[in-house]
Order: structure tokens, then C-alpha cells, then sequence
């Protein structure tokens, strides 16, 4: 629909801005956008918007702004409109108002300063899946991502079907990876035995756990960061294809691509079942 919207808690959903296919900066549906695809929300209440080879900005009361980025599918590093981007996917506002966000299309991690300022963290041209320093580290395909106040920044690599930790503190910003592998699958464990089936959206609960919207695994699947050893956990879904509201596993997904928190619940998004689902702790 090219529209930002907002659903409070029990279902009421207005649209904030846009409406209309294309790249006009505008107040609320003035506004236009090209399959926006993620969201991030700061202290203010501004949005940051994934909006396909630009980031927008979004005031609270509705106004549009381009803060990076063209209509142009490509890769560059620099000011404001004059970086470039190839799909923009999970975004997230760092502690010092910079924008970190997964850039899928050129299998790179970017920094977005506050005055539109786009420097590249970690990845390259290489489509693969390598830790290591950030310049020399290797993604698949990230998408999403999830900033931590202690300094870490968590990056889902969907086709490399692994959870990947980067070190915001450290200028050279290493590369890790906590979970996952190679192995296309579902199954729960300690991180470095446990696997993906191409992991999407990532969300922190403010417990010290991750939580990951595993896409064509179709569950949603939790990591406790506080234990070395970084155990997966299935939350809820059974893996088979469905809508089916329930308890826990007995529930079914179609289109699992975003997770967020608010408080203990949890709510999940995805853009081929057209819904928003409400995960409340048992």
C-alpha cells in the first residue's frame, strides 16, 4: 500500500503517511514511497523508514523527509542523497541518533549519521557468509537488524540462514556469528549447533533475548544473549504453512518477516498474510 501505518494494541489502525506509489517527500499523504518494507522508531517518537534505495524520516506528526539515498539502485558511500543503496531492509536508531541499517541489496551493514552522512560498517561486493573485522567480513543477504544499548548490533543473514553479532564499540567492527549455519533447517540448541531456514526480522525483549522471525522456517525462535553458549529456543509456530491463531507451536504462519516488542508481548508482521498477530507470554 506505500503507506505508514499505526495499530494500537487492541486493533485501531489509522495511516500516518503516504498512500501513493513514488518518491515525493510531503506531509502525511502528500507523502509518496516504493515498497517500504521496515520501520525503526527513536526517543521522539521519529520514524526511520527502509523505503526500497532510500531512507526516509518520519516526524510524529506526519511530515516526510529523505535523509539518504536516491531513487537509484546502486552502492556509495557519502552525503546524504548522494550515497546509494539496493534495497534497504531492517533499520534501527543507534544510542548516538545514527541509523544503522541492512542494506540486502549490496550484502552490506551502513551507518546513516544524523545529518544523512552513509559510511559502511561491515560486508562487501561478495555474497557470503565470513566473520572478521567489518572490512573484511562477508554477508549473504542481510536483513534484519537489532541494536543493543550495550554495544552490539545483531544482524540476521537470511540466505546464509545465521544470527551475526557485530561490535559497535570497537572501530574495526568484527564480525561474529552466534548462531546458524549453512544448514537450511529449524532446529532448537546451543547456537553453534543450532540452524536457520532464512531468518528475517530481528527484535530485543529488554530481557537480554533475541528474538528472530524465522521466514521460511515459519516460526518465531528466541536466543538468551546472557549465556555464552547462546541457546535457540522455538517461541511459537509449528513450521507448516497456515493462519492458524493458538497456543505457542500449535499456531501456524504464511508470511513471518518482522517481530517487535512492546512490554512482555510480542507482536509479528509479514508482508504475503497481510496481518499483524499478537504473541502474549503464557
Amino acid at each position: 500500500n506505500n503507506a505508514i501505518r499505526a495499530v494500537t494494541q487492541d486493533g485501531q489502525t489509522r495511516t500516518v503517511a503516504g498512500g501513493n506509489y513514488g518518491h515525493a517527500d510531503g506531509q502525511g499523504n502528500r507523502a509518496a514511497f516504493v515498497n517500504p518494507v521496515a520501520v525503526a522508531v527513536d526517543g521522539t517518537g521519529r520514524l526511520a523508514v527502509a523505503d526500497t534505495t532510500e531512507l526516509r524520516l518520519v516526524s510524529p506528526g506526519g511530515q516526510v523527509t529523505t535523509l539518504a539515498g536516491k531513487d537509484v539502485a546502486s552502492f556509495a558511500d557519502g552525503a546524504g542523497v548522494d550515497a546509494r543503496f539496493n534495497t534497504i531492509c531492517g533499520v534501527a536508531f543507534a544510542p548516538d541518533g545514527a541509523i544503522w541499517l541492512a542494506d540486502a541489496g549490496n550484502t552490506r551493514v551502513r551507518r546513516v549519521a544524523p545529518d544523512g552522512s552513509t559510511s559502511t560498517i561491515a560486508g562487501g561486493a561478495e555474497a557470503v557468509a565470513t566473520d572478521g573485522p567489518g572490512a573484511t567480513a562477508r554477508f549473504q543477504l542481510p536483513y534484519g537488524i537489532a541494536l543493543d544499548p550495550a554495544g552490539w548490533a545483531y544482524v540476521s543473514d537470511y540466505t546464509g540462514h545465521r544470527i551475526r553479532r557485530i561490535d559497535m564499540r570497537d572501530p574495526a567492527h568484527p564480525v561474529t556469528t552466534i548462531a546458524g549455519s549453512a544448514a537450511a533447517t529449524s532446529l532448537d540448541g546451543p547456537g553453534a549447533a543450532a540452524t536457520f531456514a532464512g531468518p528475517l526480522g530481528l527484535a530485543l525483549d529488554g530481557q537480554g533475548r533475541l528474538l528472530v522471525a524465522d521466514g521460511s522456517a515459519k516460526r518465531v525462535r528466541r536466543i538468551d544473549l546472557h549465556d555464552p553458549a547462546f541457546p535457540v529456543t522455538t517461541v511459537a509456530g509449528s513450521g507448516a504453512y497456515g493462519f492458524q491463531d493458538g497456543p505457542g507451536e500449535s499456531a501456524t504462519f504464511a508470511g513471518l518477516e518482522w517481530v517487535t516488542v512492546f512490554g512482555d508481548t510480542l507482536f509479528t508482521s509479514g508482508r504475503y498474510d497481510s496481518m499483524i498477530r499478537k504473541l502474549v507470554p503464557r
